[in-house]
């Protein structure tokens, strides 16, 4: 992922509208429009992955017991309560794990609402981390279609479709079409799996949960689309963008974690309207 961005951000920024902002008359002004406008989704794509992979996806807090009217007592059966129905009991960890938490056999423990373990981010996909994962696809999806459209014309040259000749060298030809087909390929890649978690974020259902959504209806975790939204994405919209979490937020996450507010994920001892982490505590 980072391979194709930083060749995409070489082509338009230092290939083709990077020559652009040394010539005077409109096309100055509006090359330093696509390169700041490029870099900044790049950066927030960047910053969105670093976070994803960096950030604790939602580990069990310590010494975590459930309420006794809502805990499934261990034993040796297989028998697995429907979801929503309370704690579980995980034999590998032997450890209690609040409702919507499961067991990550390739990280090795269980995780507050786990949705799929990722190779993309080389972690776990949770609770904690979603946020982040939603922006990360969110921004590449801009940054790879902001490429293609700004180096389409370029890319016509290439192939003699404009009427001005191509204009453009060996090496600023392979860069251009290298990147045009790398981010065309990645952008429609991506705009499938994104459509799919804003949905699951619509429906508050998280991949896991999309296979036994089926036999439980209606879906109990279900609040309304903008509730639903929220406890992913935060109550003010100028949070939605940003991937950090803020502690006005915090009590939504942990009710979306399963563990309520017994234990919370975050401190959230200091003024709200000035503190945000995305450290997790355990």
């Amino acid at each position: 992922v980072l391979t194709i961005i930083a060749v995409s951000s070489y082509t338009v920024v230092f290939v083709i509208y990077g020559p652009m902002t040394l010539e005077d008359g409109p096309r100055k002004v509006s090359s330093y429009f696509i390169i700041v406008t490029y870099l900044f989704l790049a950066f927030m794509m960047v910053w969105s992955y670093f976070t994803t992979v960096l950030t604790d996806p939602g580990t069990v807090p310590t010494n975590w017991q459930p309420s006794t009217e809502s805990a499934e007592v261990p034993s040796s059966s297989n028998s697995r309560r429907a979801p929503g129905m309370g704690a579980r009991w995980c034999k590998r960890c032997l450890k209690w794990k609040p409702d919507r938490c499961h067991h990550c056999s390739v990280c090795g423990r269980c995780v507050l609402k786990m949705d799929h373990h990722c190779v993309w981010v080389v972690n776990c996909v949770g609770g904690c981390n979603y946020k982040f994962f939603i922006l990360f696809l969110v921004y590449t999806f801009m940054t790879s279609v902001m490429s293609v459209i700004t180096l389409m014309p370029h890319f016509l040259k290439i192939f003699g479709y404009d009427g001005d000749g191509n204009d453009l060298d060996a090496h600023e030809s392979t860069f251009v079409f290298i990147s045009v087909v790398l981010d065309g390929s990645f952008a429609f890649s991506v705009a499938g799996f994104l459509a799919m978690h804003l949905t699951l974020v619509g429906s508050n259902t998280t991949t896991i949960e999309m296979y036994e959504k089926k036999r439980s209806s209606p879906w109990r975790y279900d609040k309304g689309r903008r509730m639903n939204f929220e406890q992913v994405f935060g109550q003010n919209i100028l949070h939605w963008f940003v991937p950090m979490h803020f502690a006005t937020d915090a009590s939504l996450l942990e009710n979306s974690c399963g563990i309520g507010e017994a234990e919370p994920l975050f401190d959230i001892s200091m003024p709200s309207t000035s503190y945000a982490t995305n450290e997790v505590q355990p």
